[in-house]
């Protein structure tokens, strides 16, 4: 051996190659050993002796490489004992095994292991993989640069971005020259890069062939839900919903939308007294009971809880609902078509009254003859009806007249509730700072009872560093909580909105001690729960103090109103 050793040549040893093609060679080696002790343990052979045979190949092939003189042909040599070693073992086995176990060689058996190869390359690298929710398989990523693949990195770049941020919808546009892609988180649009036609014709066809959509049909409208896992966030349930028209398509994912629909009520967000007063209503039978807000401000959540209130099994609890709609366990849920027109929800609701119900839930009041059933049924039958305003004040207006009597209208009515959602702090980066004695003047707030205040950071110190908060990813806000206004009507002021005395009914209420919007609004900030720009933003700058302010709407966005054709629900998430 010192012979041998004798003769290489030193400068052989220095090269940078060479290390690298020994290092590439022991590896090659050491993977087939690791699937040969893997393969040996499943099939229960005789492991360790199959391990020393293995190591025994792995010391001659490093000793091939290291005392040959050439090097190239020490190469050669290692590689073909490593060869050796494996194919002996192949012999050994296959004939101890199942004819369907056994390894073959054949070039379309070496392709396969190279497709799977590849396979198993695209999924570790997928930052975003989907789940088929039936049989819990996970799908195969899209390998390559074609045209799913493309897709699928979309897919990937947008469910990234809104997973992260706790996002409740996706809304992809694709129009006659783009395609407008918006994430709503917390209420809020983040708009995407824009995508060309082609790209997001790609992303809409990728996701229904996952689903099991018909591709074919761009027009109808179809709907699935998909599993979504996203590499440390964890897994998510996704309903898409796709339609078309002669403007383009649109494509709409809502991101665990249940998750918000089994509230307790000290969870909505309601103050405490607020809660009480709102416990001893729903305790009582019969009379309605409004709930008011604008659209998207958490109104379907909010009624699911009112009637999960109620035990569905000692009581007939019966909701009419329109739409995209969820199971609740012990309710009777009567489904319309949406947008059905006025003649036929009077319909389904005679009788669904004529069944003497306890209970229910009505999404909408589409006209005067519907308000005048509602009104009539109310001594028997507990109703919760959804109405499209601002506060409650505006809310009992249109509840009068719509029934036309004001004695009939107040007579059936327990309360109108009227809310709004703000978003939460987040915990982890929010800031501390001392207010301003005048401004909180000017929001009625006592300075000597307000020591601090938070407003959203987004940001964390890291060893004296400011970085991006990791649990809102900048955002400053993480989940939204609703506020409440809560009129509760006693007979002095149903006497007064009788006879018209609104501003009177007002005066009456307030004593009675009922907060207004902003109030409860304000209530949070100084629990440090949203902060004041934040409820400034979710009041339109007005407070809602119950006069009826109004404030602007954002325009919708084309992908917007894909949402709105697709049947978003207006439940959101963390509350309201």
């Amino acid at each position: 051996m010192t012979h041998t050793l004798a003769q290489a040549d030193p400068v052989a040893y220095m090269s940078v190659l060479k290390p690298i093609v020994f290092l590439a060679v022991m590896i090659g080696w050491g993977w087939l050993a690791t699937r040969i002790d893997k393969d040996a343990a499943y099939f229960h052979l005789p492991r360790i002796w199959i391990n020393v045979v293995s190591i025994i190949v792995g010391g001659a092939a490093a000793a091939a490489m290291l005392m040959l003189p050439l090097f190239i042909l020490g190469v050669l040599v290692a590689v073909a004992v490593v060869a050796a070693g494996f194919l002996s073992y192949v012999l050994y086995r296959n004939p101890k095994v199942a004819p369907d176990a056994r390894w073959t060689w054949s070039v379309s058996s070496v392709m396969h292991v190279a497709r799977e190869y590849e396979q198993a390359r695209a999924q570790r690298k997928a930052s975003v993989t989907l789940i088929d929710p039936a049989t819990e398989n996970v799908m195969a990523v899209p390998k390559g640069d074609g045209a799913e693949a493309q897709a699928h990195g979309t897919l990937e770049d947008v469910m990234s971005f809104a997973l992260a941020r706790g996002a409740e919808r996706v809304d992809v546009a694709v129009e006659k020259e783009r395609t407008q892609i918006v994430v709503h988180v917390d209420g809020l649009r983040y708009p995407q890069p824009e995508l060309d036609v082609t790209h997001g014709v790609q992303l809409i066809d990728y996701l229904k062939m996952k689903a099991g959509l018909d591709i074919g049909d761009r027009r109808k409208r179809q709907s699935a839900r998909l599993l979504v896992r996203a590499a440390e966030l964890g897994r998510f349930e996704v309903e898409m919903t796709t339609a078309g028209s002669t403007k383009g398509q649109t494509l709409n994912l809502r991101i665990e939308p249940r998750r918000n629909l089994n509230f307790k009520l000290k969870d909505l967000g309601l103050l405490e007294s607020q809660r009480q007063r709102l416990a001893q209503i729903i305790e009582d039978p019969g009379r309605v009971v409004l709930v008011a807000a604008p659209p998207h401000q958490g109104v379907t959540t909010t009624l699911y809880t009112l009637i999960q209130q109620h035990d569905p099994y000692t009581s007939g609890v019966i909701s009419i609902e329109e739409g995209q709609t969820y199971e609740i366990e012990g309710v009777h849920q009567q489904r319309i078509p949406e947008g059905s027109a006025p003649a036929q929800f009077r319909e389904q609701l005679g009788q669904i009254l004529r069944g003497d119900p306890d209970v229910l839930m009505v999404p909408r009041i589409p006209d005067s003859a519907i308000a005048k059933s509602i009104a009539r049924a109310a001594d028997q039958v507990r109703v919760y009806a959804a109405v499209p305003d601002e506060d409650t004040f505006s809310a009992l207006r249109r509840w009068v007249k719509l029934v036309g009597d004001k004695r009939d209208a107040v007579d059936a009515l327990a309360a109108v509730l009227a809310q709004r959602l703000v978003r939460r702090l987040c915990p982890t980066c929010r800031s501390a700072y001392k207010p301003d004695p005048a401004a909180l003047k000017k929001l009625n707030l006592a300075p000597e009872r307000v020591g601090q205040l938070y407003m959203a950071s987004g940001k964390v110190m890291v060893k004296d560093e400011p970085k991006t908060c990791p649990d809102c990813a900048g955002i400053g806000y993480r989940g939204r909580i609703g506020v409440f206004e809560l009129m509760v009507l006693d007979d002095t002021a149903r006497s007064h909105i009788a006879s018209g005395q609104l501003e009177q009914a007002r005066g009456h209420l307030r004593k009675q001690k009922m907060f207004m919007l902003q109030e409860a609004a304000l209530t949070k900030v100084v629990e440090g729960v949203t902060d004041i720009k934040e409820v400034t933003r979710a009041l339109g700058g007005e407070g809602g103090s119950g006069n009826g302010a109004k404030r602007r709407a954002p325009e919708p966005t084309p992908a917007d109103n894909a949402a709105e054709q697709a049947g978003a629900g207006s439940g959101t998430r963390a509350g309201g």
